[in-house]
């Protein structure tokens, strides 16, 4: 593979790559990442236009540091963080040590229950969103058709770490009755997550499991916050597993639908996270409505379209 040749930067330039780079704390090696704050590409690396042609900053930047880009080499991450243009979290490395840094940052597992109920194909439309949801991210997503129970045996295979899960199937306030999870055992699928990682988003695409079931319809809203030591299973499977996860120390994000219908269409979704503002660890989980762009229409009529797959990541 021939490497394309860094152009030489005008004046003008240099002045608009620096104007894109915020130097600020971050969890690379070596120091502090440096987060390109202009255009990205989809894979969230930071990109610019010299001469006519579009450039990925982290390659100029390594280019700026160290020379020419040697022939068939690729610019590759220290720090797992695509947009960060600090030369010092930056390392030439060749196809092979390319996949392996994406095999590395593409910590993704998505499970799916394709059996169809009787008389209905929704067995077939959980696997097909499952696959269109993996082929929306630019790096390897580990993807299981799962059945009886068996999430967690899928989770426990992730030996090197887990960053995301998403599970697509049947759900209810309660849980995930096809998968044989529910609030009654939350506690041990908290317990399996924590034993793979420390920090996880994870997206439930499931009827109803961002929503509470008590009788009084107000506690069953959008916004509420529940506190994480007394956290009462009414409040919905989704803050149940956020309240369990943060107590056992895990850095969680959770997504979930409020409604039932076709859920990775479904525009009613809430976040679910601990309330950061207090260190104390028996505060709140706080869940909050999720919308984005500047309308409940546009909002609608982005999730009938690819925002489904990614509207967590933002």
């Amino acid at each position: 593979m021939k490497t394309r040749e860094i152009p030489e930067l005008s004046e003008s330039d240099m002045n608009r790559f620096v104007s894109n780079v915020s130097a600020h704390p971050g969890e690379g090696t070596g120091g502090e990442c440096w987060e390109w704050e202009g255009a990205r590409t989809k894979a969230g690396y930071g990109a610019i236009r010299i001469n006519g042609q579009v450039w990925l900053s982290h390659r100029i930047s390594w280019a700026l540091a160290n020379g020419p880009i040697p022939n068939g080499l690729y610019i590759l991450h220290k720090c797992d963080n695509p947009g960060c243009v600090n030369p010092e979290h930056l390392w030439a490395g060749t196809q092979s040590d390319n996949l392996m840094e994406a095999h590395l940052m593409a910590r993704m597992l998505a499970v799916y229950n394709g059996k169809n109920k009787r008389f209905r194909r929704d067995g077939d439309e959980f696997k097909r969103e499952a696959h269109k949801w993996a082929a929306a991210s630019p790096t390897p997503v580990a993807l299981y058709d799962v059945r009886d129970g068996r999430v967690r045996e899928k989770i426990r295979t992730e030996k090197d770490g887990l960053d995301v899960l998403a599970i697509f199937d049947h759900g209810t306030p309660k849980g995930l009755p096809r998968m044989r999870e529910s609030y009654k055992c939350v506690k041990g699928l908290a317990e399996t997550i924590a034993g793979v990682t420390d920090k996880i988003t994870i997206i439930l695409y499931a009827c109803g499991c961002g929503r509470g079931w008590w009788w009084r319809k107000w506690r069953n809203k959008r916004d509420m916050e529940s506190r994480i030591g007394f956290y009462n299973p009414r409040d919905g499977y989704a803050v149940a597993l956020t309240c369990e996860l943060t107590k056992l120390g895990v850095d969680a994000q959770v997504y979930a639908h409020l409604t039932a219908g076709h859920t990775t269409r479904n525009p009613h979704v809430v976040h679910c996270e601990k309330n950061k503002r207090h260190g104390d660890p028996e505060w709140e989980v706080w869940r909050r409505g999720v919308m984005q762009g500047s309308s409940w229409k546009q909002w609608r009529a982005d999730m009938n379209g690819p925002l489904r797959f990614t509207f967590w990541k933002s």
